[in-house]
C-alpha cells in the first residue's frame, strides 16, 4: 500500500490506486492557473529558453504534463510545480516529480528522511509562492466571513449589532469579558434592561406590586437572541438554553404577556378609498365643480335635486350620460335626462362625470365634500353662486395631478391588494411588473421576509372599474407619468430604478449617482400616518402614537378578506404564508363588523 508522499510524487501504479476525484471549482481553477503562471516564470529564469521539458507536440513551449490517465489534481499540479521550480537550472527531470522528491516536506528544515540529492534547495525555493498562499488565505478568510454576515437579513443584523453593542458596555462597565460571561451574568443583564427605576435607583411597581417594565417582552426576547448569537460565534454554548434563564424568560412573559404594545390597526378598504380620494382632493373638487355646473346648466337641475344624486341613478355611455334626477317637488315624478359631452376633452362635462367616478368611487353620492361626505343642498347652492360669478363656461379646467400624488395613489392601492410588507414595496422595481391585455398587473417578489434565499413569489393586481382604489389604475397612471419623466416607458428605459421613487418637494426624483433614490421603510411608515390624519380617520393618539403604519395595508387585506368570509387557504395564496394559521394574528376588526357572526349565532339558535 502506498502512502501519500507516493502518490503525489507519481510513483504508485494508477490502475492498482484508485485516485480521488477532484470536482473543478472557479476558486480551484483560479488557483491553478495562479500558481502555473509563477511556475511558468520561474522556469523561464532558471532553465531559460528550452530548458524546461517540452510537449509532446515538439513545440518549444513548455506545459505542465498531467500525471498518468489525464487525471490531474490542483494539488497534484502544485507539487509538480514547486518540484521544477526547485530544481537546478539544466537538470534534467520529469515534470511530474523528481525521484525520491517528497513534497509534503518540501519546505525549509523539512527535509528530514528525503535524499539530499532530491531535496530542493532552500536558497533557490520561490519565497513569493509562500506569500501568495498567505495572502489568498487572508482574502478568503475576509470573504467568508462576508458570506456569513449575510447568513441574516440587513434588518436583523443591524437590530443585533445594536443589542451587542449594550451587552458588551454592560459587561466593559462591571469589568467582565463578554466571552467569559456566565448565563447568570445574562440574566443579570436582561433583568436590568427589562425593569423601570425612579431618580433614586428604586424599582417602580404597579398598583398589583409588580416591577413596571420598560421594554417590551418582544424586545427582551430580541436582546437574548443577540446575545445568543454572540456566544455562537465564539464557539460557546446559547445562554439562552440554560436553565436560569430560561426561567426567567417564561416568568417575564407570563407576568407581562407577549401580545405587542403598538401594534398597527388595519386600513380597511373603505379607508383606503378615503386615502386614495383625499390624496387626489384637489383633482377631485375641479372635476366635481364641473359636473356640477354642467348639471345645473344642462339639466336645470336644483341644488336639492344634485344633493340627492346618487352613483346608481347615472348611466355612462361611450358618447353622453344620463341621469335620473329626483323629483322637483314632493310626489313628483323622476326625470331621465341627457348631459351632454362637449368637443373640448378639457371641458367636457361627460369626461369629467367618469374622471370624479374614477376618483371618488362608484357607489353612494355623486357630489361629495374633501372627507367623502356628502354634500347638503345649502353646500351645493353655495357653491354653485360661486362657479355663477364666473364667465359663461369658464370652469376651470381638470387640473393636473402632481407626480407625488399618483405615486402615493399607486403605493398605497398597490401594497393593500398585493398584501406587501413595506419592504416588499420599497423594493419593487418595474422590471418586476407585468402589464397584461385585460389590465391587470403581475408582480414579482423578489425576496420578502419570509423567502431570505430569494426564491421569488408572484402576486397579481386586478383591474377593478369604476373603483377609486382600483390598483391596476393608479399603477397604470404612475407608469405613464414617469413615462413622461424619464422619455419612454420605464420598464425599458430604466427596469431597475424603484417603482416608487423617493420625491423632493419640488415633486422632483431624488437623484443619487445618477440613478433615482427608492423609498426607505420608514418613509412608507410615515406617509400611511400623514395621509391619516389628514383624511381625518385618527381623531385621537394611543399614548402619543398613531395606530396605522406601514403595515396596516397588509393587516388591512387580511382583515377585510376575513370580513368578507374569504378562506383562509385563499388569503394565504397573497399573503405567501405557508401555515394559514399565521393569519389569524393579521385579523384585527377595528370596527363592528365583526358583530355579524354573533348575529348569525343567534338566528340559528
Amino acid at each position: 500500500m502506498t502512502n501519500r508522499s507516493e502518490r503525489l510524487a507519481g510513483n504508485d501504479d494508477p490502475a492498482s490506486t484508485p485516485r480521488r476525484s477532484v470536482v473543478p471549482s472557479p476558486a480551484r481553477a483560479k488557483a491553478r492557473d495562479r500558481l502555473r503562471a509563477v511556475a511558468s516564470a520561474h522556469a523561464t529564469a532558471g532553465d531559460g529558453p528550452g530548458g524546461g521539458d517540452l510537449s509532446s507536440t515538439g513545440t518549444d513551449v513548455p506545459r505542465l504534463v498531467g500525471p498518468p490517465g489525464g487525471a490531474d489534481s490542483p494539488r497534484s499540479a502544485a507539487v509538480r510545480m514547486f518540484a521544477r521550480a526547485a530544481s537546478p537550472a539544466g537538470a534534467s527531470h520529469s515534470v511530474g516529480a523528481p525521484d525520491g522528491f517528497n513534497p509534503v516536506q518540501s519546505k525549509p528544515g523539512a527535509g528530514a528522511g528525503v535524499p539530499a540529492a532530491a531535496r530542493p534547495n532552500d536558497a533557490a525555493e520561490p519565497a513569493d509562492l509562500a506569500d501568495l498562499a498567505d495572502r489568498d488565505g487572508d482574502v478568503l478568510d475576509q470573504l467568508r466571513r462576508e458570506f456569513a454576515e449575510h447568513s441574516l437579513a440587513t434588518q436583523t443584523r443591524r437590530n443585533y449589532a445594536g443589542h451587542q453593542r449594550a451587552w458588551e458596555n454592560w459587561c466593559r462597565d462591571r469589568e467582565i469579558a463578554p466571552g467569559e460571561a456566565t448565563p447568570q451574568d445574562v440574566a443579570r443583564h436582561l433583568t436590568g434592561y427589562l425593569i423601570e427605576c425612579d431618580e433614586s435607583g428604586q424599582v417602580l411597581r404597579d398598583e398589583e406590586g409588580n416591577p413596571v417594565a420598560s421594554v417590551a417582552t418582544s424586545t427582551l426576547a430580541l436582546r437574548l437572541a443577540a446575545i445568543d448569537k454572540a456566544f455562537e460565534r465564539t464557539g460557546r454554548d446559547r445562554p439562552g438554553q440554560h436553565l436560569v434563564v430560561r426561567e426567567l424568560m417564561e416568568g417575564i412573559r407570563r407576568l407581562y404577556g407577549v401580545a405587542p404594545v403598538h401594534a398597527k390597526g388595519p386600513l380597511l378598504l373603505a379607508d383606503l378609498r378615503l386615502i386614495v380620494a383625499g390624496v387626489r382632493r384637489e383633482q377631485a373638487q375641479s372635476v366635481r365643480d364641473r359636473v356640477m355646473a354642467e348639471a345645473r346648466r344642462q339639466l336645470r337641475a336644483t341644488p336639492g335635486q344634485l344633493a340627492r344624486l346618487d352613483w346608481a341613478d347615472v348611466e355612462i355611455g361611450d358618447v353622453d350620460a344620463y341621469l335620473v334626477l329626483a323629483p322637483e317637488r314632493r310626489g313628483g315624478p323622476r326625470r331621465r335626462a341627457r348631459l351632454r359631452a362637449a368637443t373640448v376633452p378639457t371641458r367636457c362635462p361627460v369626461a369629467a362625470l367618469r374622471d370624479l367616478r374614477d376618483l371618488a368611487g362608484a357607489t353612494g353620492p355623486v357630489l361629495t365634500g374633501p372627507a367623502g361626505e356628502a354634500l347638503t343642498r345649502q353646500a351645493i347652492d353655495k357653491r354653485l353662486r360661486v362657479l355663477a360669478r364666473r364667465p359663461a363656461g369658464d370652469v376651470a379646467p381638470t387640473p393636473r395631478p402632481s407626480n407625488k400624488s399618483l405615486r402615493d395613489a399607486a403605493l398605497l392601492t398597490c401594497g393593500w391588494f398585493a398584501a406587501l410588507r413595506r419592504s416588499n414595496i420599497v423594493a419593487l422595481r418595474w422590471s418586476d411588473l407585468t402589464w397584461y391585455p385585460g389590465g391587470e398587473i403581475r408582480v414579482r417578489l423578489r425576496r420578502s421576509k419570509t423567502d431570505q434565499q430569494g426564491t421569488g413569489k408572484w402576486n397579481w393586481l386586478p383591474r377593478l372599474d369604476g373603483d377609486s382604489a382600483c390598483p391596476a389604475t393608479a399603477l397604470t397612471e404612475w407608469r405613464n407619468r414617469v413615462a413622461e419623466l424619464v422619455g419612454g416607458d420605464p420598464a425599458a428605459v430604466c427596469p431597475d430604478a424603484p417603482v416608487f421613487a423617493a420625491m423632493n418637494r419640488h415633486d422632483q426624483f431624488k437623484m443619487k449617482e445618477g440613478s433615482m433614490r427608492r423609498l426607505r421603510g420608514e418613509a412608507v411608515n410615515d406617509l400611511i400616518q400623514q395621509l391619516v390624519v389628514r383624511t381625518g380617520l385618527v381623531t385621537g393618539d394611543r399614548q402619543g402614537r398613531n395606530p396605522f403604519g406601514g403595515h396596516s395595508l397588509r393587516s388591512g387585506f387580511v382583515t377585510q378578506a376575513c370580513l368578507n368570509r374569504v378562506p383562509l387557504i385563499e388569503i394565504a395564496q397573497v399573503t405567501h404564508h405557508a401555515d394559514p394559521r399565521s393569519l389569524v394574528t393579521y385579523n384585527k376588526p377595528n370596527d363592528r363588523s365583526s358583530m355579524d357572526t354573533l348575529r348569525d349565532v343567534a338566528r340559528a339558535v
